[in-house]
């Protein structure tokens, strides 16, 4: 068997011996003289030396008793490749003094090569099914050539052409599935329970980048607490002072796919009475199938129309305490310590739910986030002050309109329109603050108007339809 690799072309052949009359204590097998001799091994073998001879190598075996019958020599070379040329010539090993030799030769390549005969003299071409089966079990990968000789003079000779072919770099490791589950409390602190599904087979870290302000509480992977490392190119000191942007979690080589759970904590700002919650996904160096997170935001506030970068699967749902608790749980690993518990976050009585799903989130160049609006109880009354003022503005423009007022000017009136549409609309798109009090404030306007103007059509109605007095003429 004849190996193609990058630099060396490696042998294995297998040397059957037929020793038809006598015994025999010691053999000599020929080599090229640019080949490396690995090993060799022999049943009751005593020794083997190598030695160079003119424009060949021998190894001379030696037995520690006479073998009569058949003898199997198991050798193993290497010949390092030359950097002029891709031509290559197959090294193959022959027996000295042996009458009859036959035998077969099978290439493989090891790297990404596009091998063809050259010269192939006192050589025939088999099919790999021809191969003995002893020879085709000796590789993994796909046998190239085949070829089979039955004469000792003259020798057989191979050479190739080995053309070499780039390599396209593939996935090292996937994350089949990622599922981050944050609440968000009222102070602002969002902790967030990041669950991995990993395929690996090359990496030694999974490399996260964490929202700005993030610390990491804990890490499992398999069931394990891991302690992650920080990442050295993220400008951290370790002086305590600011907490790493990016962080490092050995994990697993493994074909199957293995859960790793991250736990941190990021700090926002605090839930006030009118605002916007803003967060996003960590970002890790692994490709993401599949994103799902799950947003739990405090109870008894307001919430408008979120704007995010993924699909929004579920909006502003109740959600109690023990929901909550389930699903932010870390479940302890089967790996772990019978002591050992599950990983408990305090949650609140209720809160509000938000799903968010996205495939392939980290592939993008911005990282997934979202940004929700709020108005609390007293935020909303200011939202629909606004709305009030807004909402009287716009009648006072209609009113000086009317009235033909040479104080409002045109270029006022569209100043203060902009004004008064930004009063009410901006409440209303963005907090979510209800139109039902403006709407009664100009229900109430209208019919004041509406009786205003009723009184004034009756009032000149009846000065013109009553009769002159007695005394005119």
């Amino acid at each position: 068997m004849t190996s193609l690799g990058e630099v060396a072309v490696t042998g294995r052949a297998t040397v059957e011996i037929n020793v038809k009359s006598g015994r025999t204590n010691a053999i000599r097998i020929a080599a090229p003289l640019d080949v490396n001799i690995l090993s060799l091994t022999a049943p009751s073998l005593r020794t083997y030396r190598v030695t160079s001879e003119g424009e060949q190598q021998w190894i001379d075996v030696e037995f520690t008793q006479e073998i009569e019958g058949q003898l199997r020599v198991e050798v193993t070379y290497e010949q390092i490749l030359s950097d002029s040329g891709l031509d290559v010539g197959v090294p193959t090993l022959s027996v000295s003094g042996a009458d009859v030799e036959q035998g077969h030769i099978a290439v493989e390549a090891l790297t990404a090569a596009e091998v063809q005969p050259i010269a192939a003299e006192q050589l025939t071409a088999v099919d790999i099914d021809e191969l003995p089966r002893q020879l085709v079990l000796r590789t993994t990968n796909p046998i190239l050539l085949a070829y089979k000789y039955s004469r000792r003079e003259p020798p057989h000779r191979l050479v190739l052409s080995v053309t070499r072919h780039g390599r396209v770099e593939t996935q090292e490791a996937a994350i089949d599935r990622a599922e981050y589950r944050t609440l968000i409390t009222r102070d602002g602190l969002s902790v967030t329970v990041a669950r991995f599904w990993v395929r690996n087979s090359r990496k030694q870290f999974l490399r996260v980048d964490l929202p700005e302000g993030s610390e990491v509480w804990s890490a499992f992977v398999n069931g394990r607490p891991e302690k992650p490392a920080l990442a050295t190119d993220d400008g951290f000191d370790g002086s305590g002072d600011a907490q790493p942007s990016a962080v490092l979690i050995k994990i697993l080589s493994a074909s199957e796919g293995f859960p790793l759970e991250l736990i941190y904590a990021t700090r926002g700002a605090r839930v006030g009475r009118l605002g916007t919650i803003e967060a996003s996904l960590p970002r890790s160096d692994i490709l993401v199938t599949d994103s799902r997170w799950d947003v739990y935001l405090p109870d008894g506030v307001r919430f408008g129309d979120p704007t995010t970068n993924m699909t929004l699967a579920r909006a502003g749902e109740p959600v109690l305490h023990d929901e909550m608790a389930r699903e932010l749980e870390v479940p302890a690993g089967e790996h772990m310590s019978s002591g050992s518990s599950a990983l408990r976050i305090s949650v609140p009585a209720s809160g509000v739910h938000y799903r968010f799903e996205k495939l392939y989130a980290n592939q993008s160049d911005v990282d997934a986030w979202v940004s929700i609006p709020y108005a609390s109880v007293g935020g909303t009354l200011v939202g629909q002050l606004a709305c009030l003022v807004g909402t009287l503005l716009l009648w006072f423009l209609g009113w000086a309109k009317l009235r033909h007022d040479p104080l409002v000017s045109r270029r006022a009136t569209v100043v203060l329109a902009s004004i008064a549409a930004s009063l009410i609309l901006f409440p209303v798109r963005r907090y979510g603050v209800s139109l039902t009090p403006s709407l009664l404030l100009s229900a109430a306007l209208m019919a004041g108007l509406t009786v205003s103007q009723g009184r004034a059509y009756v009032s000149s109605w009846k000065t013109r339809v009553s009769p002159a007095s007695p005394g005119s003429s």
